[in-house]
């Protein structure tokens, strides 16, 4: 959006961000334990995206082509240069220091005043309850990566709530976001 206080011009752009999805294969839907019942774990769309310092900064959910989450739903980030339109940075929230095999889904994002991210998202498998996780990634860390997964609300229970139709969603509004007051603190919700 170019002078989008008065009078705003609206232009589309497509960035290459690489091989990062099979996109012939179905996204998985998430497993938990005690029921065969999976878990809704979205689509491929970028659900949450913010600006900060000419930065596009974004979650989606995909399926990887190869490697550690190669046949589950994985949590992915992207920065994205605003000024050139390239990927500056991006990778995967695996979740595999929580669980192998775990699936990360419906993710958030935010970016503080230091150019800190923190990453929420949901996370189960064959072991864990559908619960609520965290990661982040400062500005000094190596290209691609973030830090361990933290919990911020571990699962309970199954969670079956199909309510007549044929999905199981959990987690898909939650949400990421810099505290107002300091704008470097993340809330998580």
């Amino acid at each position: 959006v170019d002078n989008p206080i008065t009078s705003p011009t609206f232009a589309h752009t497509f960035v290459n961000v690489g091989n990062i999805d099979n996109t012939a294969a179905s996204m998985p839907g998430a497993t938990q334990p005690g029921t065969a019942t999976t878990i809704d774990s979205g689509d491929r769309r970028m659900l949450h995206a913010v600006w900060r310092n000419k930065a596009l900064y974004g979650v989606t959910t995909l399926r990887p082509p190869s490697g550690a989450d190669s046949s589950q739903a994985t949590a992915h980030w992207f920065k994205i240069d605003s000024t050139t339109m390239l990927t500056t940075d991006q990778g995967n929230v695996g979740g595999e220091d929580v669980q192998v095999d775990a699936h990360t889904y419906w993710a958030s994002i935010a970016v503080n005043n230091s150019d800190s991210v923190a990453i929420g998202f949901a996370l189960s498998g064959s072991t864990t309850f559908a619960g609520a996780y965290y990661t982040t990634r400062l500005v000094g860390d190596p290209a691609g990566t973030v830090s361990s997964t933290a919990v911020m609300a571990p699962g309970l229970a199954s969670y079956v709530r199909t309510f007549g139709a044929p999905r199981n969603r959990w987690g898909d509004y939650s949400g990421m976001s810099v505290d107002p007051v300091d704008d470097a603190s993340f809330w998580q919700f």
